[in-house]
């Protein structure tokens, strides 16, 4: 799930104190929180009274679900010739 906040090192620390996983992101506020659902993650931010800018799942599209698949895929084919 995707959460920018102007605050996200102390909603990090919220998360984490809370039994959540947070990781920045690539751009500045951006926290990736994973395995919760955006109802828990809201609750926190409004009883902490942290200011969010967004807040989304994110779910992969079927393009990044073949890239991961076709990925591992092509990275195990090498091992597998090399051992022949």
């Amino acid at each position: 799930m995707r959460v920018r906040t102007p605050e996200a090192r102390r909603f990090a620390t919220v998360l984490t104190e809370n039994g959540l996983h947070a990781e920045a992101g690539a751009d500045d506020g951006l926290l990736l929180v994973h395995e919760t659902e955006t109802a828990r993650v809201g609750n926190l931010a409004f009883t902490n009274q942290v200011e969010l800018h967004e807040l989304s799942s994110e779910r992969g599209d079927l393009e990044q679900v073949f890239l991961e698949i076709t990925g591992e895929a092509a990275a195990a084919a090498p091992e597998e010739a090399s051992a022949a």
